[in-house]
């Protein structure tokens, strides 16, 4: 009799001491990366460069209240797309329990947008392992770094010492 079917653990990640759900083959955390994540660092980038023309020696013949209140508007921007981006990948009630009582700041959501980010993008290749045939893991495995490079070819070899083509598949293959 079978043991019964389990879901795999899911990669975590914590901040703050607790352990979130990290799994790149969700679809929220896929969005997340994907679509979010570039546009919080354009979000961040629009603040950074008005924060730069508050500086002395920065301001570009507008009056300071009026750049002020742009300076303002971007970090509201950023914000906003960081907590998206969060919210998106590990969950509103999430964002709620990690920044609740904190007051906005700006480093503390990019920071936690590019942990989460490098997370994600660090078990990415787990994901995409777990599809591979071993033959092709090998090959993967064994890539040089060169673009062009794609490792040695693993499949049977014919006579001539060229590959051979043990499973038809593709555009063409009941034909």
């Amino acid at each position: 009799m079978s043991a019964g079917f389990e879901f795999a653990k899911k990669h975590e990640i914590t901040i703050c001491g607790r352990a979130y759900p990290c799994d790149i083959s969700d679809k929220r955390m896929l969005e997340g990366v994907t679509r979010d994540f570039p546009r919080v660092l354009q979000a961040a980038q629009a603040f950074c460069a008005m924060d730069a023309k508050l500086k002395p020696g920065g301001q570009d013949g507008r009056s300071a209240d009026t750049m002020a209140q742009e300076a303002l508007e971007k970090f509201s921007d950023a914000v906003a797309m960081c907590r998206a981006f969060i919210e998106g990948t590990l969950g509103v009630e999430e964002y709620r329990e990690i920044f609740g009582g904190r007051p906005e700041n700006i480093n503390e959501h990019i920071s936690l947008c590019a942990y989460i980010y490098g997370e994600v993008m660090g078990g990415r290749r787990e994901v995409v392992e777990q599809f591979l045939i071993p033959e092709l893991k090998e090959a993967v495995a064994n890539v040089s770094g060169d673009a062009g490079a794609a490792g040695p070819d693993p499949g049977p070899k014919g006579a001539d010492g060229l590959g051979l083509v043990d499973e038809v598949c593709g555009n063409g293959a009941g034909v």
